[in-house]
């Protein structure tokens, strides 16, 4: 009986723990992008276009919905890069990776070729 008890209790603790609702918000550039992909997956343009900022709800088009639910597929990586511009205009791009232990450590740095800055410039249109 106290072993029925013990086994009981511990699938209950199981059943709890499984069927908490977790959800992901945009807190993070990880989790922002997997909602983006998301929202494309599921056919939301709503949610979507929730994810751009005030200022930059002109990005979030249809047709830029669009073009992203045809590059869509199951098998997506997800990277963070942070941009450097310096005042002399250069440009660097440091790839980050998240470590076990909770550290962020340098993967690679990518200089910016002058031709690809123009991609990367602060308030570009679409």
């Amino acid at each position: 009986m106290k072993r029925m008890l013990v086994v009981l209790s511990l699938l209950l603790l199981i059943g709890a723990g499984c069927s908490s609702n977790q959800t992901v918000n945009p807190d993070s550039p990880k989790n922002t992008a997997w909602l983006m992909k998301l929202a494309a997956d599921n056919n939301d343009f709503a949610h979507f276009e929730s994810l751009f900022s005030e200022g930059r709800k002109v990005a979030a088009s249809q047709e830029s919905f669009d073009q992203l639910r045809n590059l869509t597929s199951a098998g997506t990586s997800y990277a963070s890069y942070e941009l450097l511009t310096f005042e002399n205009g250069e440009m660097v791009l440091v790839h980050l990776i998240p470590m076990e232990d909770g550290k962020i450590e340098i993967q690679d740095i990518i200089f910016v070729p002058k031709e690809m800055r123009e991609l990367f410039a602060a308030g570009r249109t679409p």
